[in-house]
């Protein structure tokens, strides 16, 4: 069984969620998290990611929109 380690971002958090959910997710899930973001514009990106998939047709289902949102927040920062 998979364990959230102790010392985890909050990003991570929410990723290790998802996994637990929806183990099919993992790609887009290591695709967010390896974009190479700040903390901030990870999490904002995987949040969307997440709040999505109960959304049908959002937009941010797709990674490479919620990346490009957490971009945004990283450049604000």
């Amino acid at each position: 069984m998979a364990v959230l380690p102790e010392n985890h971002t909050p990003s991570e958090a929410v990723a290790f969620d998802i996994r637990m959910e929806r183990i099919d997710l993992s790609p887009s899930v290591h695709r967010i998290l390896s974009a190479g973001m700040q903390e901030p514009g990870t999490f904002h990106a995987i949040t969307l990611f997440r709040n999505s998939l109960t959304s049908p047709g959002d937009p941010n289902r797709d990674p490479s929109v919620a990346i490009a949102a957490g971009r945004t927040v990283d450049a604000r920062s």
